[in-house]
């Protein structure tokens, strides 16, 4: 399976931007404004089961049309472990599962996980300067917003941010599965 996320932006004749985008499953993307990109916030939300709306849609398929469950997955002594997540039938052992509500290719989880985008549009003020931080759930299960602020304020160009951004999402995912080089 696979998320996505497009950005589409277009100038306006008044000369602010117009940002359209659209996204699908664990993927998210970040405003960030004004100097040293200290005002910001997010622009799109993944799509799992932590979002009401999401859950609902998810539930009501599965009691309109069976073949979904939610649930947290289960070890091999039967106990509940981990997030919640998509079954297409009753958890088990190994049971496949899905964490998000929406992806690209996870159909075999159960079909109330679609591909359908959301979209959201907004503007950009003519003389406001924007970089927006369009990721998945690599960057965004591991760094809060706060430290990819901290991080876009101490770049002074997009690539060197970006550099700066996965570099410190690995050191905190090797941190956390105590992987080492």
């Amino acid at each position: 399976g696979s998320t996505a996320t497009n950005v589409f932006i277009s100038t306006c004749p008044d000369g602010s931007k117009l940002v359209r985008v659209s996204w699908t499953g664990d993927c998210r993307v970040a405003m960030f404004q004004g100097s040293k990109w200290n005002r910001g916030e997010y622009v799109t939300f993944d799509h799992d089961l932590s979002r009401d709306d999401e859950k609902a849609r998810v539930l009501r398929h599965g009691k309109e049309h069976g073949g979904t469950f939610v649930s947290r997955r289960i070890d091999k002594r039967g106990n509940a472990v981990g997030a919640w997540a998509v079954f297409s039938e009753e958890p088990k052992h190994k049971g496949l599962s899905l964490n998000m509500t929406r992806s690209i290719g996870d159909k075999h989880c159960s079909s109330a996980v679609i591909a359908d985008p959301e979209f959201t549009t907004f503007r950009i003020p003519k003389h406001e300067k924007a970089r927006l931080v369009v990721a998945s759930d690599g960057i965004w299960k591991v760094l809060e917003y706060k430290s990819v602020r901290k991080v876009m304020s101490k770049s002074v160009t997009p690539m060197e941010a970006a550099n700066a951004l996965a570099a410190k999402a690995l050191r905190r995912t090797e941190r956390a599965y105590h992987l080492t080089r």
